[in-house]
């Protein structure tokens, strides 16, 4: 099928995309108000379109040429007063526009205290684009859709693929200096955890730093109350809590839980003590992040060969991973956590590399089951 000119974005639009302030998360640039009128004007041009999405969300992928192709999202969206206009580039990064600060916020409010932006000459660009890339697309929305599904850049897509498949195709994925065998016996072993019938600051710190030796942090010579002052809320605990009273530990915990107080790695390695019922304490080892499994299976295992086993969160999940049982979701701006139900982690789909060949690449897309794109249709309310 020929790459249909309709639905390309030309150079001097692109220019102007480019040249918008970019924004990150949930951020958005204030519009003023000539900026506004426009943004609302886009939004009833998009609004030709079926919901796509949460927030009365329509959105169209359009191609841009560059030094090679480029595909850009744009979408129109809101809640209430709230209005948003997203432009997501092909490099993952965006520009972001809203009528207020934040949902629920007031306007009025919001420009006495927060920057105005005056991009309405730039959405008028975009805007003029847009009125003839919609039409050409409510003319036809078949041929839109067919040319989005042959053509669509699958970096732009999202889908899973079995861990085994991706490890047995690029091994680069599996991870790094990680005993497979031993760290799944270390973890289907569910030995009963090492308790204590009272937990003090002294108690924590030991075992604390015990954890944090693990994973590179370098104590020697320093005492554990020296070595806790590495972490995150350990710095000169000794002259605001008592060091041997289970009652102080608890006004600790309690100052410090909001604050990754229990971080070995600050807000991606866990270390929690926990009361159990009965009154005896036991140490939790916890992450949430892919990124820092192989930290988290190293503090395991070395517990588990020093005989003082501790509770593992998330074994079951972390078990699939290693022994290769679950999926691995690819999606555009791939991020650290752990997914849902069968899911492990995110990755973003590869470009060629040292590691990796454009062969690889190829397989890797038709191993992987993609979620279906969603089609635009027209509006005819």
């Amino acid at each position: 099928m020929e790459r249909l000119k309709p639905y390309r974005m030309d150079a001097s639009v692109r220019k102007t995309m480019m040249s918008l302030p970019r924004t990150s998360h949930w951020d958005t640039c204030l519009v003023d108000d000539k900026s506004l009128v426009v943004l609302l004007r886009i939004e009833k041009l998009m609004n030709r379109f079926v919901e796509m999405g949460d927030d009365h969300c329509r959105y169209l992928w359009v191609e841009a040429k560059s030094r090679r192709i480029e595909w850009i999202r744009i979408s129109s969206a809101y809640i209430g007063d709230f209005h948003y206009l997203i432009f997501r580039l092909d490099d993952g990064s965006k520009s972001a526009f809203s009528s207020t600060h934040m949902v629920h916020s007031d306007r009025a409010q919001d420009i006495l205290n927060q920057p105005t932006y005056d991009v309405c000459d730039s959405l008028v660009c975009i805007e003029s684009f847009l009125i003839g890339v919609g039409d050409a697309i409510l003319q036809n929305p078949e041929a839109y859709n067919r040319y989005i599904d042959r053509h669509f850049s699958y970096y732009e897509q999202s889908g899973l693929i079995r861990r085994s498949v991706l490890n047995a195709l690029a091994p680069c994925y599996r991870l790094h200096n990680v005993d497979y065998r031993r760290a799944i016996e270390v973890l289907e072993a569910d030995t009963p955890p090492i308790s204590f019938d009272q937990m003090t600051l002294r108690t924590y710190m030991h075992y604390w730093q015990m954890g944090a030796k693990c994973v590179g942090y370098s104590f020697e010579g320093l005492s554990d109350l020296e070595a806790f002052a590495h972490s995150s809320q350990g710095r000169g605990v000794e002259n605001h809590y008592d060091l041997n009273s289970e009652e102080a530990f608890k006004r600790w915990m309690n100052d410090v839980s909001h604050y990754h107080g229990f971080d070995i790695i600050y807000a991606r390695l866990h270390f929690f003590p926990r009361e159990e019922e009965g009154g005896l304490w036991t140490f939790v080892l916890s992450t949430h992040s892919y990124w820092n499994l192989d930290q988290y299976i190293q503090v395991a295992m070395a517990f588990h060969e020093k005989g003082i086993p501790i509770v593992l969160n998330s074994r079951d999940k972390i078990l699939s991973i290693l022994r290769e049982t679950d999926y691995v979701r690819i999606t555009p701006n791939a991020y650290r956590y752990f997914q849902e139900d069968n899911v492990g982690n995110e990755i973003s789909l590869p470009y060629p590399d040292e590691q990796i060949s454009k062969g690889v690449v190829k397989q890797i897309i038709n191993q992987t089951e993609w979620d279906p794109v969603i089609h635009v249709e027209p509006n005819h309310q």
